[in-house]
């Protein structure tokens, strides 16, 4: 996935797809993360203008779509909002992702602690 980022010849959209990619991880029910999620997503204006249908593309011809929060009591439309992907998509983003660390791990003896429980994937029904 990083390196359909280095082939998107568009810097700009490359941005966009790198902040949903870390939207996606960092989707997390701390308020005050919720919050700045929900404003990049909904105002920020790099970003949220370039959603079509809530619809944003996202890397090897995958599109991530922005949605509510599942279980949030929104007081407004601008409220609750997060990234959605592909289960299979989501796992690869993921397992990617832990590569990256174990990498990082690798090359510079650096201490992790990596929570399992957080990126966990719901089993598909």
């Amino acid at each position: 996935m990083v390196d359909d980022l280095h082939q998107e010849p568009d810097e700009k959209q490359a941005l966009r797809k790198a902040l949903c990619m870390l939207i996606v991880l960092l989707d997390d029910p701390d308020p005050d993360v919720a919050a700045l999620i929900t404003y990049l997503l909904m105002m920020f204006k790099p970003l949220a203008a370039h959603f079509r249908e809530n619809r944003h593309p996202l890397v090897a011809e995958t599109e991530c779509l922005r949605a509510p929060r599942a279980g949030e009591t929104r007081r407004s439309d601008f409220e609750g909002v997060g990234l959605l992907m592909n289960h299979e998509q989501m796992k690869k983003l993921l397992e990617r992702t832990a590569e990256i660390v174990v990498k990082e791990i690798q090359e510079t003896g650096a201490s992790y602690t990596l929570d399992t429980e957080r990126f966990r994937l719901p089993e598909k029904h």
